[in-house]
């Protein structure tokens, strides 16, 4: 198994209030560098969110401190960012396990250089004792938490030292509860040391999901400040102003102590930056720019946070017509492109607000005309189809490497394919099928017709057909027998006809005005498992419609809630499988005809194929060997069905595509029939005619 681990509450949730700020830093000499300050905070009452201000990645620097010398072993590790410098601290061993020390490097953000402290510890009355961890406070003083190994278990002493390695005082035992430093990841303390001798703690309390913020000052009462509900912290700092900064589950928040207010500066999942586990910190350089930066295994990952504007000449143009609705998988990657071996920047664009959005797409369509617009375009199949009937989009068969389409599931590719044509990339992809009950249909697969027959056999359903947890419609049973429609009795797109008037079309009509349910889609209407299992067994229900887009996981739990009483058996048809595979979110990526940067835009999209990255999609894998290596637990009677997923998947086919326009008059039709206003013969006989006229007006 390549990789798959629930990120802990840790990193999911984000910081939404704290407390008021006074005193502004003091600047300070060499010595203590390294202190921040600010003054108060409390509890913010009915603080409300601005809009965001968007901070780009300007750039990442990479730095790696020095590895233990020869003969030396790592021990502990652990890191700060103190002002203007990250700090790792590591306790080493000889490779006997002897001669215990500290080693505490600085990397200075702005000189970028690397300073280094030695220290052999001499502790009074420790002799036997072990270094639990090690942590430097902000006045550069180190804390040891130590262990006898002759102690009860739990039993620990307090060290501190400075960085000359002289012993400042003892205490034992170790005040595990209220002293906020040498707390390991799991604990969720966060501290901010401040210059007057103070420190802002936060502590996260991952059950309950809250977080409380106290201030601390050794030897008097920790002073609450409250307690922030749905939130949690994983870094804080203050900057000179006095000004209160959080990176949060979502990213870096800035809080407005006079206004009360809170403005999300940064989101880290739309930028592509996965702190995951990390230990992570925030501090500004001497140009005044956020540095956010991640530390795990000797090195530190450096994020330059900017909020200029990338001139568009410098750029590559990728622009959502879809809005913002499932580009996060590949707007996550193109954030993180030149971090990941591009060499322009990929810039998104969209129209947020949806009633802006046909203008916009009117826009940029025009610039396309006109031989410039955007060089990448998120669209609907519908916009795929027109600008490749217009020449105005590429064939991007050449973006996507040999080794790639091997491991590529079936239909991925055919998604993006007209007239021959690989014109559409899409990166993700989710799974359409029904079940069915056993007692019903036993066999793998089923037309409409047998369809038809088996739920006409019994009169009255309690259930006959389940939608999303609600008894379907007569519109959504009409849906379900044609989810084909483009390739079925009725329409036959290649020729230009169809045939909708006829007695086999009326009774399908008359069927679903039948059987479909009259009842609104209320939340107290909606079937749990247990009645949908009980529906099934007992035969008051028929078969329901799934959408998988979720991988192995979702499917092995459809696996076992069907159990031994009902089996996959796909949409009535009369040709394939009756399993389908579309686009996550029904969008396609495509290219400029006109763009020049080819070779850039390959990578992008090897990117997005990448093995590693597509264990990461919003959707389902497009990978087949990520499908069978992502493996998870299903803690759902301990079962899990890779195998029967893989050929499930095998089986996927694209839907057939049927024109807006008509989809458009089948359905205005239909529904004005199953209201009551039409016959089911007049019906037909409309859609025939005005189908036809669509059909004539295409050739």
């Amino acid at each position: 198994m390549k990789k798959i681990c629930m990120l802990v509450a840790l990193t999911c949730l984000l910081l939404t209030s704290c407390g008021n700020l006074g005193s502004s830093a003091q600047d300070q000499s060499e010595s203590n560098a390294g202190e921040q300050s600010a003054a108060q905070s409390q509890q913010g009452d009915g603080i409300s969110a601005e809009e965001s201000t968007t901070l780009n990645v300007k750039k990442v620097d990479m730095m790696r401190f020095q590895a233990p010398e020869k003969g030396y072993v790592e021990q502990t590790t652990s890191y700060k960012v103190i002002g203007d410098k990250i700090y790792m601290v590591r306790t080493e061993n000889r490779e006997d396990g002897s001669a215990p020390r500290l080693c505490v490097q600085s990397y200075d953000v702005n000189s970028k250089k690397i300073r280094q402290w030695q220290i052999v510890p001499d502790i009074p009355g420790q002799e036997d004792s072990v270094i639990v961890s090690a942590e430097l406070t902000a006045g550069l003083e180190l804390s040891l938490k130590l262990q006898d190994a002759g102690q009860e278990e739990n039993a620990f002493a307090l060290a501190r030292m400075n960085l000359e390695g002289e012993v400042l005082r003892v205490e034992e035992p170790f005040s595990e509860d209220t002293y906020p430093w040498n707390q390991d990841r799991w604990s969720g303390v966060k501290v901010c040391d401040l210059s007057d001798g103070r420190t802002a703690i936060c502590r996260n309390d991952f059950e309950t999901f809250t977080a409380s913020l106290s201030w601390y000052r050794e030897g008097v009462a920790e002073e609450p400040l409250g307690t922030l509900d749905q939130e949690s912290v994983r870094a804080m700092m203050v900057d000179r102003e006095g000004t209160l900064y959080y990176l949060g589950g979502g990213g870096l928040v800035h809080y407005d102590a006079e206004h009360n207010t809170r403005k999300e500066l940064f989101n880290t999942y739309v930028n592509g930056i996965e702190i995951g586990l990390s230990e992570c910190g925030i501090t500004q350089n001497d140009k005044g720019e956020f540095l956010l930066c991640v530390m795990e295994e000797g090195k530190a990952t450096i994020y330059v946070l900017t909020d200029e504007e990338i001139p568009d000449e410098d750029q590559i143009r990728l622009c959502s017509l879809q809005g913002n609705a499932g580009i996060s998988y590949f707007q996550r990657v193109a954030a993180s492109f030149q971090r990941s071996g591009g060499n322009i920047p990929i810039g998104l664009e969209l129209e947020e607000k949806e009633e802006y959005q046909e203008d916009y797409r009117t826009r940029i369509l025009a610039e396309l005309t006109a031989g410039k617009g955007p060089d990448i375009l998120y669209v609907s199949r519908q916009d795929m189809l027109l600008l490749q009937e217009k020449g105005l989009i590429c064939d991007i068969s050449e973006m996507i490497s040999p080794e790639i389409r091997r491991e590529l599931i079936p239909g991925a590719l055919e998604l993006g394919t007209v007239n021959g044509e690989l014109v559409g990339l899409v990166p993700e992809v989710c799974f359409t099928t029904m079940s069915v009950a056993n007692q019903v249909w036993d066999q793998s697969g089923w037309t409409r017709d047998d369809f038809i027959k088996q739920l006409e056999k019994k009169e009255q359903w309690e259930v006959p057909i389940n939608w999303s947890g609600f008894p379907a419609d007569a519109v959504t049973i009409f849906s379900l027998l044609f989810y084909d429609l483009a390739d079925s009795f009725v329409l036959n797109l290649e020729q230009k006809t169809c045939d909708f008037d006829n007695d086999r079309l009326i009774h399908i009509l008359e069927f679903c005005k039948k059987y479909g349910s009259v009842s609104e889609s209320d939340a107290a209407l909606k079937l749990s498992d247990d009645d949908r299992m009980r529906m099934f067994r007992e035969g008051d229900m028929a078969a329901e419609m799934h959408s998988l887009y979720g991988g192995l996981a979702y499917f092995s739990m459809l696996m076992a809630r069907n159990g031994e009483d009902c089996h996959i058996v796909g949409f009535p048809s009369e040709k394939g499988s009756g399993n389908y595979v579309d686009s996550y979110s029904y969008g396609y990526l495509v290219v400029n005809a006109q763009t020049k940067y080819i070779e850039e835009i390959k990578k992008y999209f090897e990117l997005l194929l990448d093995y590693d990255n597509q264990f990461d999609t919003s959707g389902c894998s497009v990978r087949m060997d990520v499908l069978r290596d992502n493996k998870v637990y299903i803690d759902l009677n301990g079962t899990s069905f890779p195998k029967e997923f893989l050929e499930f998947v095998k089986s996927c086919e694209p839907r057939p595509y049927c024109p807006y326009p008509i989809n458009g008059i089948v359905y205005e039709e239909i529904v004005l029939y199953f209201q009551g206003q039409k016959s089911a013969e007049e019906t037909a006989r409309v859609i025939q005619s005005r189908v036809q006229l669509y059909l004539e007006e295409m050739k």
